[in-house]
């Protein structure tokens, strides 16, 4: 074959290689490589040489990009983990159910404790303004009603506060993450 003939057969497979699809993108293991050079060699007519460089060049240029979100691994990795020991896997999934279990006492408890605290603050507001009645109630029985006007007043300042605080308030959505 003369020069000028291997020339213009190279450009053309090189053109065909740029015109004919080849999804590079399925090629996930060493079987489909090879079919990619197999693929090469008779569509193309490159030589084996040159077709398994561009099967190796088009291997090598894959990237598997994978993401995988929540409290445990993707279920390949779980997979790895196991054929790593048997019962690893178990082992992790037991671990992630403990530490959400853990997290939902933890909110519990808090919780709790909130409603607690609006409680004692509740009674003790109820306490405060019971007691600042009866003080006004002993002051105008020992005819000292200034002072009795003081102590309801208060009383009454105190409780309108409360009403008009606990309605203009929105309960704030706390999240977390």
């Amino acid at each position: 074959m003369t020069k000028k003939k291997a020339l213009k057969k190279k450009t053309q497979a090189e053109s065909n290689i740029k015109n004919k699809a080849i999804d590079v993108n399925s090629i996930t293991d060493s079987q489909e490589i090879l079919k990619l050079e197999a693929q090469l060699k008779t569509e193309f007519e490159l030589e084996p040489e040159k077709a398994a460089a561009v099967a190796n060049m088009v291997s090598r240029s894959i990237i598997v990009s994978r993401q995988f979100s929540g409290p445990l691994p993707s279920p390949e990795s779980l997979a790895e983990f196991e054929s790593i020991q048997v019962g690893f896997a178990d082992r992790i999934v037991s671990m992630a159910e403990k530490s959400q279990l853990h997290r939902h006492n933890w909110e519990n408890i808090t919780l709790e404790s909130e409603v607690h605290n609006a409680k004692i603050g509740m009674y003790g507001g109820i306490g405060v303004s019971v007691l600042l009645i009866l003080a006004a109630v002993f002051s105008a029985y020992i005819k000292q009603p200034v002072v009795a006007g003081m102590f309801l007043g208060t009383a009454a300042l105190g409780m309108v506060k409360t009403l008009v605080d606990g309605r203009s308030k929105k309960p704030e959505n706390k999240s977390s993450e």
